[in-house]
Formats: C-alpha cells, structure tokens, sequence
C-alpha cells in the first residue's frame, strides 16, 4: 500500500482456508506498516469523494430518502452500520479518526471508539467524541460486562493478533442480544483466487488472519453468537488488485485506487461477484 519493503510467507489452512502470515511479524516491525501520516483510516477525508459517498449511505442508512433508495441498489459498500437503537452504547474498535461514530452520533448513539493511532484518536477526541481512546481491542476488558448494545469491527478482525480473544471480550462485554459487527476481506473471493499474491485485500503484514466466510462463522459459533446476516460489500478490489501488478511490472508505487474515475470504472465487476456470494469483503451481522 506504501510501497514499505518486505517479504512474507501466507500459510492456507486446507481445512478452514483461512490465510495466516507466518511468521508473524513482531510489534515493532509491524509498527513500520502502519504510516500515521498515510494510513487511510487515519487521515481526514474532507477532499475524498468516495469517503463523502460512503458518508452519505451511512446517513441514509437511517433516513432513506428516494435517491438513496435507488443509490443503494447499485451501491452496495455501506460499512458494517447497526440497526437503529435509541439511546443505544456502541463501541467501535479501530474506529481511526472517529469518521463513523461522529455520523452514528448524530442520530442518537452513546459513541465510544478504540484505536492503536495516538493521531487519530486526538482527531476523533477534538471533533467532539469524548470516549474515545488509545489502544486495542484489549481495551474492551476495561469495560463492565454487559455493557455495550452494539460492537463494531469493520476492517480490524483480520489484523488482530489473537481474534479468538476478542470474540472472547465482545461477549462479555455486549449486552444479552447485544449485536457484533464484523467486516472482514474474504479469502475465497473471486478476486482473491484471480490475483494470488497481487490481491489488494490481501494487503501483507498488516493482516494477520484472512477469513473466508465459512470459517468466520465457525469461530463465531464456537464463542456462542448466533448470526443473523450475512452480506458481500465490496469495492476497490479489483483495482487495488490491478494497480499492484502495473505496480510490479513498472518498478515503482502506483496509487490508483482513491481515482473516483478508475473506482467506478472497476466497481460493476466488485458489484457482480458480491451478487454471486463470491465479493472481496463481507460483513456479519451476530448476537449473543
């Protein structure tokens, strides 16, 4: 993604197929492929296109007008967003700079958010959300049991150390019928099959595990939720996909992927495969 130097080996479980790096880089190692400067989820969006997009949906998730209801249609990346609860506490983890909790604040949820970005959390703190805080998903052990209506995890699973742990925590800390949200690459998509070792959602060292659907599920059943959806939302796949391997080929980094043109050029074949069941990402929905 940075153009960052490495070399790392993927182990495919033949059973589950899930996707493991090992070995696993250490702490600080891994630090290096986290740019605070750079990384998307830490930086402000005011200027992206498709994060004003992506914002939009969210705020007409809640309140759809006719445009949107005919937007979401062809768009189908809206990111992991509970159902509506009055008064309801959510916790995001990894919530980066706070771009989703403000929105979800602004309809009525009691917003905490976790993150490991010293930066991004003083963003999220001075834009007006208060409970958030610097750290891990280990952080939910602060909490009392019992004490969130809604989890929220939308492109974090795969780069925690330890998922079962947090699987672990999210249970204890939600409330009975308390909702968990995860969104996470699939490691069986289409694109993923396509593109190998050039797959964008694949994106080494940071992503520790790769989940495939099947197996997500089945972790998720052994810590005892019980899953009530199941949703394909991609977008920016194939591109990422492509723009590694011009990448490859010309010897230097080629930032494609946050071109609005080339992205919507692209999205209809992200598009197609989420309808066959077979999209880049995909998003659970589980209760306790």
């Amino acid at each position: 993604m940075f153009g960052i130097a490495g070399k790392f080996y993927i182990e495919r479980c033949e059973l589950c197929k899930t996707l493991t790096i090992t070995p696993k880089p250490n702490k600080k190692k891994l630090a290096l492929y986290y740019p605070s400067q750079s990384y998307y989820s830490y930086s402000d969006s005011n200027n992206s296109i498709l994060k004003k997009l992506r914002m939009y949906l969210i705020e007409k998730f809640y309140h759809p007008t006719l445009f949107s209801k005919i937007l979401f249609l062809f768009v189908n990346t809206v990111p992991a967003i509970p159902r509506m609860k009055k008064d309801g506490k959510i916790i995001d983890i990894g919530c980066g700079n706070g771009e989703t909790l403000r929105t979800l604040k602004k309809y009525g949820w009691d917003t905490y958010g976790v993150d490991i970005d010293a930066k991004a959390i003083d963003r999220a703190k001075k834009s007006g959300l208060e409970n958030t805080y610097i750290g891990s998903y280990r952080k939910l052990s602060v909490f009392p049991d019992g004490y969130f209506d809604v989890i929220r995890s939308y492109h974090v699973i795969e780069h925690l150390d330890d998922p079962a742990l947090f699987l672990m925590l999210a249970k204890k800390k939600l409330k009975k019928g308390g909702e968990l949200i995860i969104g996470t690459p699939n490691g069986q998509s289409i694109v993923a099959k396509i593109f190998g070792s050039f797959w964008y959602n694949l994106d080494c060292p940071r992503h520790l595990f790769v989940f495939s659907p099947t197996s997500l599920q089945t972790l998720l059943t052994q810590y005892e939720f019980h899953i009530s959806d199941m949703r394909f939302c991609s977008g920016g796949g194939v591109l990422g996909s492509i723009q590694y391997i011009i990448a490859s080929i010309r010897g230097k980094r080629t930032q494609w992927i946050d071109n609005p043109l080339l992205f919507f050029f692209f999205y209809p074949i992200d598009w197609l495969f989420d309808r066959m069941g077979m999209g880049d990402v995909f998003v659970i929905t589980a209760h306790r």
